[in-house]
Parts: structure tokens; C-alpha cells; sequence
């Protein structure tokens, strides 16, 4: 049975530390898939790096974002994820 690629340990662990609420170290995982995932490739089953891609953009919000100006200005997949 062929091993996992390295790529593929990571992302399993982007999720795993993501759904545990461990964002400091989702940051640094999806640091690691960047490094190691230099060409984004977003088609399905493409690169590692465009699925936690994926994933950030399905958590993150759809309606107004605040941008404490007091003007709330709808941008898609804007967010901030790890502060």
C-alpha cells in the first residue's frame, strides 16, 4: 500500500487542528502547503493547498463584513480566519 504524500499528511492535519479550533496552528499548516504547493491547481483532486482553499472559503462568511469603519462592505469569501 503506497504511503500518503506529504501534502496529503498536511491537509489531513489543516483539518484536524481547524475542527479542533487550533487555528494558530491551522496557520502554520496551511504555511507548510504553501511552500509545498507552489503551483495552485484548482481543479478537483488538484493540489492540496487549493483543497484547504476550498475549505476556508466554505467557512467563511456571506453576508456583510465589517471593516470597523462603519461601512459593513459585502465581499466574497473575505474573512479573517486566522487573527
Amino acid at each position: 500500500m503506497p504511503h500518503p504524500r506529504l501534502e496529503e499528511l498536511i491537509l489531513a492535519a489543516f483539518r484536524r487542528a481547524d475542527a479542533e479550533g487550533r487555528r494558530d496552528a491551522a496557520e502554520h499548516l496551511m504555511r507548510a502547503l504553501e511552500a509545498l504547493c507552489p503551483c495552485l491547481d484548482v481543479a478537483p483532486g488538484g493540489s492540496a493547498l487549493a483543497e484547504a482553499y476550498r475549505d476556508l472559503a466554505r467557512e467563511a462568511p456571506a453576508g456583510p463584513v465589517d471593516h470597523g469603519d462603519g461601512k459593513a462592505a459585502r465581499r466574497r469569501g473575505a474573512g479573517k480566519r486566522f487573527h
